[in-house]
């Protein structure tokens, strides 16, 4: 029997999950290891057509097309192998509900030309093939896991999902049939870039994007930013974003609304005055997760 796989690729992280592993987690992030970097026994080195790669090394590849991510494959491939043995999988994702139409085949082209996995891990060889793939518009899956009781029946629903690179909007109509997706072309990297633009200006200190996010997320300390604070950047970046999604959306306060993605966390305060009614999903791992819901109710019948 065929192993179950979710894996999502966002510009910031990326989500991996099977009926057998729980969800793994890691930065969107790879690159071609160097002699130095296998020095470091603490920093897991693995192996794709003959070159050794690490993760969470070098710069985030902000691309509103995922699948044409110059490193798209490599982190593909890693994600699989980290919850499936060797064998066959049948492989869901997602693509953002606005390209769903027009560039899925071309997505699950790209994922089939590549079907073939081999991966070098702690020693270990997996040889993966995918059978089949699934392509979903990003949260599809969301809306249709989310317990009906939290939602107003009879009303539309638009799913807000904060990502990296952008935002993206779904909309079902009031019999939660999926209408169509939309797009703003503001995420978490613009406000990243916001935050390392005032630190610089503030305290002089050059920090890479991936390291402000990193600060952010209390992952990272930065000697001489102890009393730093960037709630007001926050604030305005959120007003401004809602802004820009009821331009797209201007029935917005008249349906249920979901806020996923990475900036359902670090956004709810300020989406919240604007929009009270609003329900937060504030687990980044919801989207992999929830398609795997529905991959199972698809591929065990």
């Amino acid at each position: 029997m065929s192993q179950i796989v979710s894996v999502e690729i966002g510009n910031i992280t990326t989500h991996a999950k099977s009926l057998l592993k729980n969800t793994i987690t890691f930065e969107s992030r790879i690159m071609e290891a160097q002699d130095q970097h296998l020095l470091d026994s603490s920093r897991e080195i693995f192996e794709i057509d003959n070159k050794k790669f690490m993760l969470e090394m070098g710069s985030y590849e902000n691309n509103i097309y995922k699948y044409e991510k110059k490193n798209f494959k490599n982190i593909l491939h890693y994600a699989v192998s980290k919850v499936a043995e060797s064998g066959n999988v049948k492989l869901i994702t997602s693509i953002p509900a606005n390209q769903y139409n027009a560039f899925k085949d071309e997505m699950k082209n790209v994922i089939m030309n590549n079907n073939k996995i081999t991966v070098i891990s702690d020693e270990k060889i997996k040889n993966i093939t995918i059978e089949e793939v699934a392509i979903l518009p990003e949260g599809y899956s969301v809306y249709k896991t989310t317990p009906k009781e939290f939602l107003i029946v009879g009303a539309k629903t638009i799913i807000i999902d904060i990502g990296g690179g952008t935002t993206e909007l779904i909309i079902f109509d009031e019999n939660g049939r999926f209408i169509y997706g939309d797009s703003v072309n503001e995420g978490l990297l613009n406000l990243f870039d916001k935050i390392q633009t005032d630190i610089q200006s503030k305290s002089k200190k050059l920090i890479s994007i991936e390291d402000v996010r990193k600060f952010v997320d209390r992952e990272l300390k930065v000697i001489g930013l102890n009393n730093y604070t960037y709630d007001s950047i926050v604030n305005e970046f959120g007003g401004k974003l809602i802004n820009l999604i009821n331009g797209k959306i201007p029935y917005l306060m008249q349906c249920n609304v979901i806020v996923i993605g990475g900036g359902a966390e670090k956004l709810q305060d300020v989406i919240k005055e604007s929009i009270p009614h609003a329900l937060f999903n504030t687990n980044v791992k919801s989207l992999c997760e929830s398609n795997l819901t529905v991959a199972e109710a698809k591929w065990r019948k």
